[in-house]
């Protein structure tokens, strides 16, 4: 597929099942003790449940959690790049769908997100890079 001249990879699409999720999340199992949560030069500054508002030192971490999934507009997966932590981002508009800084961030469990994904009835979920986004 190409856009103005450029080579645009085309995203690839599975169903969402548990290995797909798995590949997303990790082991099902697994999860992050509290003494990795707090040493995180990350997560050690985030509160377990905050809004969006937060600190500048709470904004400063928040703003090196990756986006790994949108589920919707509304809700999306963060990950922590250093401790393997995830985040619940809820109630959240970016600039992209008119929004501002709102919602609010809840850290979840490895095993929490995945659970919270295989919830989902989504039809399938498309991988764009690192980023994954369900498809309805």
């Amino acid at each position: 597929m190409t856009n103005n001249g450029k080579t645009v990879p085309i995203p690839k699409v599975y169903p969402l099942t548990r290995e797909t999720v798995q590949e997303i999340t990790g082991d099902p199992c697994s999860s992050v003790s509290r003494a990795a949560i707090s040493n995180c030069l990350v997560c050690g500054s985030i509160p377990e449940s905050t809004g969006m508002g937060g600190t500048a030192r709470h904004a400063e971490s928040m703003s090196r959690l990756a986006e790994k999934v949108e589920i919707h507009a509304s809700l999306r997966l963060l990950k922590c790049p250093l401790c393997g932590c995830f985040y619940a981002l809820k109630g959240h508009a970016g600039p992209e769908e008119g929004g501002g800084e709102g919602g609010t961030l809840i850290r979840m469990q490895p095993s929490e997100a995945f659970e919270l994904l295989l919830k989902q009835k989504a039809k399938a979920i498309r991988r764009e890079g690192d980023r994954w986004l369900l498809a309805w």
